[in-house]
């Protein structure tokens, strides 16, 4: 057996040890109980003085251990709780005894007493200390954990920041280049192949656009503020190459929000609807239990894949990016707030965000 592993093993035993110290000290006070009584010894009231002031510690003892084993503190540094019960009882025993036996000269069974007293407050002082140790060894731990897990966060957001600089400067300026030669190529050509490069250049730009607001996403809101639904949702809307399509806005409810990220949402899922609903689509945001909706009149999600539009990279389109749906998802959650698919008034695609708290005016 690996001795980090008889490590492991061993350590699981120390609670037990620990336990059946008080227990032994506990027999040892009903030895001491029998002797007495069969000796008619005239020191009942010393005993019983001691059994009073003792017992106490011995069931911290015998419980001590048992909690131990029970508790979410490592097994790896028991021996810490062990150590300190062990250095315990040996201190207050030789300091006790030692100054009892310089006092006067002590019988077996008052020495044995005296031992066992000051064993029990010993032990038990010991044990509290090795709790309180080890919890302070695991806040340290945590921590420091907390301070690795930081600084990892701001070596990847800094990566992301990088990442979001490539796109916008390196993908995008090429892509306005082709974009600007495609228009110069189709006053000379009508052709067909042409209107497909338009349509990938399209795809690039939505896919940049989505890349992006992925990479300036942080782990939750930067700044929140009051928000009028109503307001923004008429902000986003004109944002979006809306065509045909109408807005219907069925709140006047404030709510706390990072604006950036839900303009984000509102906006994709503007998008999002036009896109499967068709230019012409009706767009309702009304307010639900909790929260808010964003529906429209259009083909709606299947039941089966109502849980699917949210991940990363699904699309049922052939041109979309797949992001849009899980870039809101993120903006929600980063609130903690909560987002399902499900299906619309008039057949079409729903969207609830609940666990959202209202602002009383």
């Amino acid at each position: 057996m690996k001795r980090e592993q008889f490590q492991k093993l061993s350590a699981g035993w120390l609670p037990y040890i620990i336990s059946g110290v008080g227990v032994l000290l506990a027999l040892t006070l009903f030895t001491e109980f029998l002797f007495l009584v069969l000796l008619f010894d005239s020191m009942y009231g010393g005993f019983f003085a001691g059994v009073a002031t003792s017992l106490p510690f011995i069931s911290s003892l015998i419980y001590g251990g048992y909690w131990l084993d029970q508790s979410s503190l490592p097994s790896d540094r028991f021996r810490y709780v062990a150590g300190w019960v062990l250095t315990g009882i040996i201190g207050t025993a030789l300091v006790i005894g030692g100054i009892n036996a310089t006092i006067r000269s002590l019988s077996p069974l008052i020495l044995i007493g005296t031992i066992r007293w000051s064993s029990a407050i010993g032990g038990s002082l010991g044990l509290v200390i090795g709790i309180f140790q080890v919890r302070a060894i695991e806040r340290a731990v945590q921590a420091e954990r907390a301070r690795h897990q930081l600084e990892e966060t701001k070596k990847q957001r800094d990566r992301l920041e990088d990442f979001a600089s490539i796109v916008s400067h390196d993908l995008r300026n090429p892509l306005n280049v082709a974009q600007g030669r495609l228009k110069l190529a189709r006053q000379e050509s009508d052709s067909e192949h042409l209107t497909a490069v338009a349509r990938s250049h399209d795809r690039m730009g939505n896919l940049i656009d989505d890349l992006l607001a992925i990479a300036n996403q942080g782990a939750e809101p930067s700044d929140t503020e009051p928000i009028e639904l109503a307001s923004l949702t008429d902000t986003c809307w004109h944002n979006v190459d809306t065509s045909e399509a109408t807005l219907r806005i069925k709140t006047d409810q404030q709510i706390q929000a990072d604006q950036n990220l839900l303009q984000q949402v509102f906006e994709n899922l503007f998008r999002n609807a036009i896109e499967h609903g068709g230019e012409d689509v009706t767009i309702t945001v009304g307010e639900v239990a909790g929260g808010f909706y964003v529906e429209d009149d259009g083909p709606g999600i299947p039941t089966d894949k109502q849980n699917q539009v949210f991940e990363w990279g699904y699309s049922t389109r052939r041109e979309g990016t797949g992001l849009g749906l899980n870039i809101v998802k993120q903006a929600i959650e980063a609130h903690t707030w909560k987002i399902r698919a499900t299906e619309g008034t008039d057949s079409g695609a729903r969207f609830e965000i609940t666990s959202v708290e209202f602002i009383d005016e």
